[in-house]
C-alpha cells in the first residue's frame, strides 16, 4: 500500500486528537509527509453585517488555529516527522477533498465525533467523502486506547475488486507487522422457510469456505498467513463481533462493496480505526511478499 502523504482535519476534539495518534503512528511506519489541516466555517451573517470586524475576527482565528495546530506535535516528537499545518476557510467537505487534491494524499484520517463535525458524521460530510474519494479513508471514533497495529480485520463479500482490497490489507499487515484475520458474513432470508434458509446458509458456507481456499493460496504465495472466519448475520453486527472476538486493532472494509448501512453502522459503533478502502482501476499494491524485520 503506497502511502506517502496523510491527511488529518483538526477541530482540536478529543476525537481529533486521538486521529491525530493514528496518523502520527502512520506516518512513523510508512515514513510520510503528514500534513494537518484546520477548518474555519465563515459567518455569513457577520460578513453581512460587519463585513471589516469579519475580515479581521477571521484573520485573528486563522492565526490563532496555526499556533495551536504547530503546538499539537511536541517538538520532539516532530524531529522524524515531515509535519505541514495548514488553515483554511469555507465548506468542511469541499476543502477537505480539494485539499487532498492539492496536497496529493494517500490517506485521510480523521475522527468521526469531533466538536465541529459530529453534526456531520456520520452524514453529509462523512458520506461525501467515503462516497467521493479514490483514496483510504481511517475514521476513528469510540477510540480510547494509543494506537496498534498487532491484529487487522478485514471484511469481505468477495465481489469483484475485492482481490485488490485483499492485496492491500496484505501489504498493510506487512508494513505494520500485524496478523490479517479475513471475514466473510453470510446473510440467510427467511424466503422459502427454515428448510430453504438452511440449504441457503450452508452453500454459502461452502462458497466462502472455498473462496478462501483461494486466498490463503495467494497470501501463501506472498508469505503471509490468514486467519479467516465465515459467520451468519447481519454484515455490521458480524464484522463488529469478530472485531471484538478477534482483539482487532484495525478493521478495513471495501467502499465498494459496503458504503451504506453496513459501512455506516461499522464507523459508527466500532471501538477501534475502521478503513475504508475504495476499489482500484488499475490496482497500485505490489505486495512484495516479505515482510519487513521485526
Amino acid at each position: 500500500m503506497r502511502i506517502k502523504k496523510l491527511l488529518v482535519p483538526i477541530d482540536f476534539s478529543p476525537a481529533s486528537r486521538v486521529a491525530l495518534e493514528y496518523a502520527v503512528a502512520f506516518a512513523r511506519i510508512f515514513r510520510a509527509k503528514l500534513t494537518l489541516l484546520h477548518l474555519i466555517e465563515p459567518s455569513t451573517a457577520l460578513a453581512l453585517a460587519f463585513p471589516d470586524e469579519a475580515v479581521h475576527l477571521e484573520k485573528e482565528h486563522h492565526q490563532q488555529s496555526e499556533r495551536m495546530l504547530t503546538a499539537m506535535i511536541a517538538t520532539e516528537s516532530q524531529r522524524d516527522l515531515d509535519v505541514k499545518a495548514l488553515v483554511k476557510s469555507g465548506d468542511v467537505d469541499q476543502q477537505i477533498l480539494s485539499t487532498m487534491q492539492e496536497e496529493e494524499t494517500d490517506i485521510l484520517i480523521m475522527g468521526t465525533h469531533g466538536h465541529n463535525l459530529v453534526r456531520y458524521l456520520i452524514g453529509s460530510v462523512t458520506h461525501k467523502l467515503l462516497r467521493d474519494s479514490d483514496i483510504p479513508i481511517v475514521t476513528v471514533g469510540h477510540v480510547t486506547r494509543p494506537p496498534a497495529f498487532s491484529r487487522i480485520l478485514l471484511a469481505t463479500d468477495f465481489s469483484e475488486g475485492s482481490k485488490d482490497v485483499l492485496l492491500r490489507a496484505i501489504d498493510l499487515a506487512h508494513a505494520t507487522h500485524a496478523k490479517l484475520v479475513v471475514v466473510n458474513a453470510i446473510v440467510v432470508g427467511v424466503e422459502g422457510g427454515a428448510e430453504a434458509g438452511e440449504y441457503l446458509g450452508e452453500a454459502r458456507v461452502e462458497k466462502a469456505r472455498a473462496k478462501f481456499d483461494q486466498w490463503r493460496t495467494e497470501a501463501s504465495r506472498l508469505r503471509t498467513e490468514l486467519e479467516t472466519i465465515e459467520a451468519e448475520g447481519p454484515a455490521p453486527d458480524v464484522i463488529l463481533n469478530t472485531a471484538e472476538d478477534t482483539s482487532a486493532d484495525l478493521i478495513l472494509i471495501s467502499k465498494g462493496i459496503f458504503l451504506g448501512s453496513v459501512a455506516e453502522r461499522v464507523i459508527r459503533h466500532a471501538h477501534i480505526p475502521v478503513m475504508t478502502i475504495p476499489f482500484s482501476k488499475k490496482p497500485k499494491v505490489e505486495p512484495t511478499g516479505k515482510p519487513r524485520a521485526a
